[in-house]
């Protein structure tokens, strides 16, 4: 069934103009999204078992992983994909997981990071972020991916994406982890409906951890049972602290849209 699958996903690459230029013995499939939003290189790992429909987690890197050669939003940095893919998580939590990567000097939201809490109203949406909302909906629309259970994480560059894909596309969503990023408070009723669990380090140099506190803070206030973990003495990279929690995992992948 899993090669019938690769033939299936590559019809459907070819269907949309997404070549697949490659798919590794491990299940990684290697391509870019050319679409009228714009070309995003991205990686797709596929889950070994496709008995059901399965889970997509979408993984939004941060400015480290910038670049134009499908390979740096892996190995800029230990976090999410590392866990995610692996074998042990893979047998208790089977996912397609989506790696796309963002262009040098580009951003996926074009805001000060410095600054925390941006308005999304004065920002447009970028061609990168768009084409990767597009992908996951074509993506999430494939018989063999769980359409209730698409999640997204993103930590810094990634973290801002992450609450901006929540405040344009709330509903593919059924959860969001959001790492030391900061969104748009004023439109927090757009994704109260959407599981949040965010993290932040709250020594934080780069992104003031006043973003996260302020889209935690509009999310309760709209009625959200958002989670939020603020890690005691942690900079920049609380992206590690956040991926090792056992807890996370679980809680993620239990979670689902109506």
């Amino acid at each position: 069934m899993r090669m019938n699958f690769f033939r299936t996903l590559a019809a459907f690459f070819s269907s949309l103009g997404l070549p697949a230029s490659a798919i590794d013995a491990s299940g990684v499939i290697a391509a870019c999204s050319e679409g009228k939003e714009g070309a995003v290189p991205y990686r797709l790992f596929t889950p070994g078992a496709l008995e059901k429909p399965l889970p997509l987690v979408v993984c939004l890197h941060g400015s480290g992983g910038r670049g134009a050669d499908n390979t740096t939003q892996i190995t800029d940095t230990w976090w999410a994909p590392n866990v995610l893919v692996s074998p042990e998580h893979q047998a208790e939590h089977p996912c397609f997981v989506l790696m796309p990567q963002c262009g040098n000097e580009r951003r996926w939201v074009d805001c000060k990071w410095d600054e925390g809490s941006y308005e999304v109203s004065k920002t447009a949406e970028t061609s990168e972020l768009a084409s990767v909302a597009a992908l996951v909906k074509a993506l999430a629309a494939r018989p063999e991916v769980d359409a209730s259970r698409v999640y997204v994480t993103g930590m810094s560059m990634g973290g801002y994406a992450t609450w901006d894909l929540l405040a344009r596309h709330s509903d593919i969503f059924a959860a969001a982890v959001p790492i030391c990023g900061g969104g748009d408070p004023s439109l927090a009723r757009r994704l109260k409906d959407v599981a949040v669990w965010a993290f932040h380090g709250a020594d934080d140099p780069v992104v003031p951890v006043s973003g996260s506190r302020e889209m935690v803070a509009a999310l309760k206030a709209a009625g959200s049972s958002v989670k939020y973990t603020e890690f005691p003495g942690v900079k920049h990279n609380s992206w590690r602290p956040c991926w090792k929690d056992e807890k996370l995992v679980a809680w993620f992948f239990a979670q689902r849209r109506d």
